[in-house]
């Protein structure tokens, strides 16, 4: 009998500890001079669950450009739910949108040992570096992408870029063709071929290109200056 009541208290007692992490949200919207404001408060005391309350909130500041609350509140998620991996990725993208980049690196690299076949997360990280400049990594985490999915039609763009920046053309060239292989009626794709050609002097490709860019975009203004420019250097070859 005494074992009995002695169990049912160390029931109580773990349920009311329970109880006790119960958490109550709440996020507001009101009209301010700029336009909606949001704000959010969360009193959490140890409910992982809340983590997606969090993460909600900090997309909503993220879409308002307001990086800094959008920050604190990817970190509110991920202190609650360390293997979050979209909150770890929007972390990275946070921060790299507001200049961060070491800590944008940080997040990456959290959502990568959580997630080491990821595609999209790799296409990200790849679009980190090239903003940063750092040619050699982006291409490492485009191919990476290419190799999770051999039709990822972003990752081929994104590593042709890259080859074209660092003036391996012949390599921008051949990328930028495997994707065309995988969508040929993507203006960028034929605009960016256009704009290597140019590179290289084959001059009546880069025009083949450019026109095929304005086929499927006729507004594409970098299209439309680069056509003539090559027409104008085929016309001059030809005296």
């Amino acid at each position: 009998m005494r074992k009995k009541i002695a169990f049912i208290t160390l029931l109580a007692l773990l349920t009311a500890s329970i109880s006790a992490c119960s958490t109550n949200f709440n996020v507001t919207k009101s009209k301010t001079e700029k336009g909606e404001a949001y704000q959010g408060t969360i009193n959490v005391s140890g409910d992982v669950s809340q983590a997606e309350e969090y993460f909600k909130l900090a997309r909503k500041y993220y879409d308002k450009s307001d990086y800094t609350h959008a920050i604190e509140n990817y970190n509110k998620a991920v202190s609650l739910n360390p293997d979050y991996l979209d909150a770890y990725v929007n972390l990275g993208m946070a921060y790299d949108d507001a200049g961060n980049y070491e800590l944008a690196e940080r997040s990456f690299d959290k959502a990568i040992e959580i997630s080491q076949e990821n595609k999209d997360l790799f296409y990200k990280i790849g679009k980190h570096y090239e903003t940063k400049d750092d040619i050699d990594h982006a291409k490492d985490y485009y191919q990476k992408a290419i190799e999770s999915d051999k039709d990822f039609v972003k990752a081929y763009i994104g590593l042709g870029n890259c080859y074209y920046k660092a003036d391996e053309y012949n390599l921008a060239v051949k990328t930028y063709r495997e994707a065309l292989n995988l969508n040929p009626d993507v203006a960028e794709i034929h605009n960016n071929l256009g704009n290597t050609y140019y590179k290289k002097g084959d001059f009546d490709l880069a025009a083949e290109s450019f026109q095929q860019a304005l086929r499927i975009d006729p507004a594409n203004a970098n299209a439309s200056k680069m056509i003539k420019k090559a027409n104008e250097n085929l016309v001059a070859l030809r005296k």
